[in-house]
């Protein structure tokens, strides 16, 4: 743990770029603002790999529920939020979710949080984050909160797009206030 960030090589530590990076620097973490729209790339990608489609950089993990995208935002007044996400899920109905959390909040393997696309896409469309709490099964299955409002306060936020199925394609971010 070249860095005592208790996270130790390739890649566990952010700051490790590939089995032979020796320093494991982390960049200082970028905050981002309420309506901006932030790429996939520009989180804090663990385990995530990214790839280009047309004009298009993505984020994506290439196994089930491996890697995650974390993104920070500096929230400027406490009130209800949304996250809108512009992904592609190849038409693939095992290729549309992804985990989310807020904070210090670990969704992983928690179907309650789960952020599913419907209707699926052949290319990048925008959608809300949403929760499936009691929701019904289905095709398309129900939310049963969409989109899912998160209740902020003054201050420093962090929500993680943790992988949960390979391949879905994270293009773009943004967190919307909903007052």
């Amino acid at each position: 743990d070249d860095d005592n960030d208790s996270k130790t090589d390739y890649p566990n530590d952010p700051g490790c770029s590939s089995s032979t990076d020796n320093d494991e620097y982390n960049a200082p973490v970028s905050k981002f603002l309420p309506e901006q729209y932030i790429e996939a790339e520009s989180g804090q990608l663990t385990s995530m790999q990214t790839g280009t489609s047309g004009p298009d950089t993505y984020a994506y993990a290439t196994a089930d529920n491996t890697g995650s995208a974390k993104y920070t935002f500096d929230v400027p007044q406490s009130g209800q939020y949304k996250i809108e996400a512009r992904v592609n899920s190849s038409n693939n109905g095992g290729q549309n979710s992804f985990f989310v959390g807020l904070d210090n909040e670990s969704a992983q393997g928690n179907i309650l949080y789960t952020y599913n696309i419907f209707p699926l896409q052949a290319g990048f469309a925008w959608d809300e984050v949403s929760k499936w709490g009691n929701g019904t099964a289905g095709n398309p299955p129900i939310s049963e909160f969409d989109p899912m409002i998160w209740n902020l306060t003054q201050g420093v936020h962090t929500f993680t797009f943790y992988g949960r199925e390979a391949n879905t394609w994270l293009n773009q971010i943004r967190l919307k206030s909903v007052n």
